[in-house]
């Protein structure tokens, strides 16, 4: 049996949106398969308060149980774990599970999602590897942060499956419709705030803008705090170029995405790791902009992208230029969206190689 153990939504954020395609994917391939939400979902509105660290506590001794029970009835062929790896605190409960998992055998898989243990050494890391034992396979989203952990945490670099977020994304047909003729459009998605560079993006393009460069801002996604909300939304509200759409999902966010040129994510959170926004823009062909975080200068870099520094308008101006001059405006949206299906089939053989380790990993535990 296959167990995962992980975060699903609701709450819906980056970490728990994957855990859900994860879930999907191990439902078609794994006959025996047991999914176990660590996250107290049925709570999800207290999310950010301070209630949710004494919800989170009590899902985890449910959680616990539940793991025990399915241990327990089916001894013989309960053997593999898929542990999708929380990124603070939050790893005092993967101490524990990774305690119970090498008790009973398990063979465990870690997937990991953040970049806060890896942007400076973590003690509670450390000891969740001394527990896990040095057969965990560590499921990485590149090899970034593949290196952070050899060279910080000393782990066999053998031990590592890469496979990027963009192997959960569905199947859909691209399009070949060019760009409309007109001014360089950008756009920003995100959970709106500081540290994902909301006030770097309008900043940015409003001095384009002062320059004589005929370009347009769309700004989309919920605000995270009121404050910043304000002084956006003041900033931008006496300029018809520049329009913020709202929170958008589903198709309203593939539209969002067709009628940009450009998506610009500057972003400064220090454990951003490998944002699905980048991806979801560049299977509409939109030229990726953004900041060196997590695994994102590599992501940037296969769509042809370009990567600046956070804050740095003349890195900005001297890219904007670049792209401008070199890229005929009805071509470069389908060498991108080309290069979305052959990264796509990348990362779909990457997650069948991780398939058939979990598979071999099962037959060897009968």
């Amino acid at each position: 049996m296959v167990i995962l153990l992980c975060d699903l939504p609701e709450p819906l954020h980056g970490m728990s949106s994957i855990n859900q395609k994860v879930q999907a994917r191990f439902c078609e391939k794994f006959s025996n398969f047991r999914c176990i939400n660590t996250s107290p979902s049925l709570f999800s509105r207290f999310y950010g308060s301070k209630f949710w660290a004494i919800l989170k506590a009590f899902r985890f001794i449910i959680s616990f149980l539940q793991l025990l029970y399915y241990t327990i009835s089916s001894l013989e062929q309960s053997k593999v774990c898929y542990r999708s790896l929380n990124g603070g605190i939050g790893q005092l409960y993967d101490i524990l599970f990774m305690f119970f998992l090498r008790a009973f055998r398990f063979k465990v898989y870690l997937h990991h999602h953040s970049f806060a243990y890896l942007n400076r050494e973590s003690n509670i890391f450390r000891l969740v590897l001394k527990v896990a034992g040095e057969d965990v396979i560590h499921v990485v989203l590149g090899d970034e942060m593949k290196s952070k952990i050899v060279d910080m945490y000393g782990v066999d670099s053998e031990n590592f499956i890469v496979v990027s977020n963009l192997a959960f994304f569905d199947k859909l047909e691209l399009s070949c419709s060019a760009k409309k003729i007109g001014p360089i459009r950008f756009g920003h998605l995100a959970n709106l705030c500081l540290e994902k560079g909301v006030d770097v993006v309008v900043n940015h393009v409003k001095r384009l803008r002062e320059l004589g460069y005929e370009v347009e801002l769309y700004l989309a996604g919920g605000f995270v705090d009121e404050v910043t909300k304000k002084a956006t939304l003041d900033s931008i509200s006496l300029i018809d170029w520049i329009s913020y759409e709202g929170a958008i999902y589903g198709e309203d966010k593939i539209s969002f995405f067709e009628k940009i040129d450009v998506f610009y994510f500057p972003s400064n959170y220090k454990n951003e790791a490998e944002p699905l926004v980048l991806y979801e823009a560049a299977r509409e062909g939109c030229l990726l902009i953004g900041t060196p975080k997590g695994v994102m200068q590599s992501v940037i870099k296969r769509f042809s992208g370009y990567v600046v520094n956070y804050g740095c308008f003349d890195e900005f101006l001297i890219t904007y230029r670049d792209f401008y001059s070199s890229y005929e405006k009805n071509q470069w949206p389908a060498r991108i969206k080309s290069r979305f299906a052959i990264e796509k089939l990348a990362a779909d053989h990457a997650f069948q190689i991780l398939i058939e380790s979990i598979e071999m990993s099962n037959a060897k535990a009968r």
